[in-house]
């Protein structure tokens, strides 16, 4: 039994070691709003004070959501600028960046920074919906930095009316480990419209696990874990899986098992969505959820609790 346990902690110790390595996208699913003005972890144009007329250009959305109870709604809109000396009527565009937006008075227009990142995700994923009006062009930059320059990059322009949840998926190609990570989500229409929207929900870096014994399916879609990060000890796991009864645990950083409830919410075409709630008690910190779907196939993610 000893020894039986000793190689269960040195398994658990491959995956902490790689997962702790392996940095994700905080609130990736945008259910989690402190301010009105902004998601968790994200930034608007609306938290600058000179700006924080331009709060209805990026808005929690209740009414459609992916997954969870909501996604973020990216519009453009008539808005009163108060940028520079004189007030006036301007068509403007809402735009969600992963990280900090400063006001640069300098060159008088908010700029995005970047976020420290040196982790190498292999994929970019998330789902989207997308109403434009006239010929408007909607862009997502994922952009990776190091001391000389880009060293990974994906842009994608959006021209195409996706009037249901459509997935995005698209593979990083690196020179160099990067340090910094600018990711973000705006109208770059030369002309941008009035009511042109975007919707964006569950977006996440993907990483091939070498804990995996044999792994479900390259696609994303196959396994979500969300809220993650959470702010409480609740978190819900969808995966696509043949099997009617499928092995879901819980461990902590330690390899220790932790006690949880589990329920399973629906489920419907193969795909699988449960409902784990752990106790009140459990600390901040990094989880791990292993979903095991027969003999050989079996997997671990993390889970974050940022209370």
């Amino acid at each position: 039994m000893k020894n039986l346990l000793c190689i269960l902690f040195f398994i658990l110790s491959g995956i902490v070691n790689f997962q702790c390595n392996a940095q994700s996208i905080p609130n990736s699913s945008f259910e989690n709003w402190t301010s009105p003005l902004n998601p968790d972890d994200w930034n608007t144009y609306a938290m600058i004070p000179l700006l924080s007329n331009f709060d209805k250009l990026v808005t929690k959305d209740n009414s459609k959501s992916h997954s969870g109870s909501a996604s973020i709604k990216i519009t453009t809109d008539s808005i009163t600028s108060n940028i520079g000396s004189t007030a006036h009527l301007d068509t403007l565009c809402g735009v969600l960046n992963l990280g900090d937006i400063d006001f640069m008075p300098v060159v008088n227009m908010p700029l995005p920074s970047s976020l420290p990142f040196s982790s190498k995700p292999d994929s970019l994923v998330f789902y989207y919906q997308y109403l434009p009006v006239g010929i408007d062009t909607f862009q997502m930059s994922a952009i990776f930095f190091d001391g000389a320059g880009a060293v990974a990059e994906l842009k994608k322009n959006f021209t195409q009316t996706a009037s249901t949840w459509t997935r995005y998926s698209e593979p990083f190609n690196y020179t160099a480990t990067p340090t910094h990570l600018i990711l973000i989500f705006e109208n770059v229409g030369r002309f941008p419209k009035i009511q042109s929207t975007f919707w964006l929900d569950d977006i996440e870096f993907i990483y091939k696990n070498p804990s995996t014994t044999k792994e479900f399916n390259e696609n994303a879609s196959d396994f979500m874990v969300y809220p993650n990060p959470s702010t409480k000890g609740e978190v819900f796991v969808k995966f696509k899986s043949d099997q009617k009864n499928n092995q879901v645990t819980l461990f902590n950083a330690m390899g220790q098992q932790v006690n949880m409830e589990i329920s399973l919410l629906q489920q419907e075409d193969k795909m699988h969505t449960y409902k784990i709630t752990a106790p009140s008690s459990m600390p901040n910190g990094q989880y791990f959820i292993k979903v095991n779907k027969g003999g050989s196939y079996s997997q671990t993610f993390q889970w974050n609790i940022v209370k």
